[in-house]
């Protein structure tokens, strides 16, 4: 299995995250999936929950910090 044509890319229209298998040209998809579940969930075992990590991309700075939100409780159905 070759993967050295493989991207991760993001598309601003349906705001999700896919990888894509790419040719000649870097920037065209010749096969493409949504995978944002999966690279989040892996951005967070990564980071690890309520951990902050500190990363450059070029000349700019950011952190990317990891908080466990509270489970949303599933309503009462009355069995009527």
């Amino acid at each position: 299995m070759i993967v050295d044509k493989i991207r991760v890319g993001y598309s601003p229209l349906s705001e999700q995250l896919f990888i894509y298998r790419y040719g000649k040209d870097r920037e065209v998809a010749l096969e493409k999936r949504e995978a944002t579940g999966e690279i989040m969930a892996v951005i967070i075992q990564y980071i690890g929950i309520n951990q902050i990590l500190p990363f450059s991309f070029g000349d700019d700075r950011y952190e990317i910090t990891v908080k466990q939100m509270k489970r949303r409780k599933k309503p009462k159905v009355d069995g009527a």
